[in-house]
């Protein structure tokens, strides 16, 4: 994408320049736009009776997107292998034989709120939840990350900036991804991203989010309902969890004839809304209405959630059992893992709030 800066390429040194400058072009394809790409300098490495070469990457906050950096890295590596007949040539995200199905693909690219990916990704690291988290980037989906992973998981930030950077051609991805048996976790932006608010929006189901979108920030009681309770467990019916714009659906209708979700299933709603903003206040609309949706889409299964427990290391648990019911895992196979951290450090800044949706 040419809007993108130079500095989401590494600054590069190696052993041979030359050699490691082509590969880099190669590995960056579709990614990086070619007049960043000229501007590309590989210092000399002085190494004994050895090649090597040196990556070092701008902290994601101002350069590359951990995703990106993933992917150039991994394309770098298999170019690699492929040049010194160690691997056959292949297309697409994943070598041929590889199990991707103890995956958990987590969108970490334009569109999201800082912290965001790190914190779902410590949700799943943090707990017994048995799967490996892997970044992925719009141009990953479309090079197909998401076939024969478990689930894919899109965090806070904005619903219009990712679903802008998966471009029509990715959503329609996840929407198959979805409804051919995978599942779909969305947080705040990633929760926006599943309705139907907007036309970018992936609609895996009807709703649309209530006008004004923007409710404010704030620490929220939770309630969750008996089915919340079957999937998240007894220990969390009531939560205090922080909140960041997420989306608020006021109505729970039946779905249109040609609807392809099965029936949307509250888990949680709020028990308490933000202080009112400029005089205005959203009691009315927000209150008891849901915060964690839960529902089928094709043969895949769906979970939003509009604030962010994330955040909090006491939640882990209950986040990742809603991971967990997406990619059919047992809830009580799910707790927190004793060396996860003591309380004190439990809470993290929720990630942006979603800054484009009216």
């Amino acid at each position: 994408d040419g809007a993108r800066p130079g500095n989401q390429l590494p600054h590069l040194s190696a052993t041979e320049p030359a050699k490691v400058a082509a590969l880099v072009r190669r590995a960056t394809k579709g990614s990086v736009a070619d007049g960043h790409l000229e501007a590309m300098t590989v210092a000399e490495m002085a190494a004994e009776g050895t090649a090597a070469v040196e990556m070092d990457f701008l902290t994601p906050r101002s350069g590359a997107p951990r995703s990106r950096q993933f992917r150039l890295v991994r394309r770098f590596a298999a170019n690699l292998l492929e040049d010194l007949g160690m691997m056959r040539p292949f297309s697409g995200f994943y070598p041929p034989g590889l199990d991707a199905t103890t995956l958990i693909c987590n969108y970490d690219a334009e569109g999201c709120g800082y912290h965001g990916t790190t914190l779902t990704e410590r949700v799943v690291d943090e707990t017994t939840l048995d799967f490996m988290v892997i970044p992925v980037c719009g141009e990953d989906i479309r090079d197909g990350a998401l076939a024969g992973a478990r689930a894919v998981m899109f965090p806070g930030g904005s619903g219009r900036g990712i679903a802008n950077a998966l471009r029509p051609e990715g959503v329609e991805m996840v929407r198959t991804f979805v409804r051919e048996g995978g599942g779909f976790v969305g947080i705040c932006a990633g929760a926006f991203l599943a309705g139907s608010g907007l036309e970018e929006y992936a609609r895996l189901h009807h709703l649309t989010h209530h006008q004004p979108w923007a409710k404010g920030r704030a620490t929220l009681r939770l309630e969750l309902t008996p089915e919340g309770v079957e999937i998240m467990g007894p220990e969390f019916q009531s939560i205090e969890t922080n909140y960041n714009n997420g989306p608020v659906f006021t109505e729970i209708t039946p779905p249109p004839p040609d609807a392809r979700h099965g029936p949307l299933v509250v888990l949680s709603t709020f028990a308490t809304v933000p202080p009112p903003r400029r005089g205005e206040s959203f009691d009315e609309p927000m209150s008891g209405s849901p915060a964690i949706l839960a529902f089928r889409y094709g043969q895949g299964r769906v979970l939003t959630i509009s604030p962010h427990p994330e955040g909090r290391r006491a939640l882990n648990a209950m986040v990742a059992r809603c991971i967990g019911w997406t990619i059919h895992v047992e809830r009580d196979s799910i707790h927190a893992r004793s060396e996860a951290g003591a309380p004190g450090d439990e809470d993290a800044p929720a990630p942006s709030g979603d800054t484009s949706n009216d």
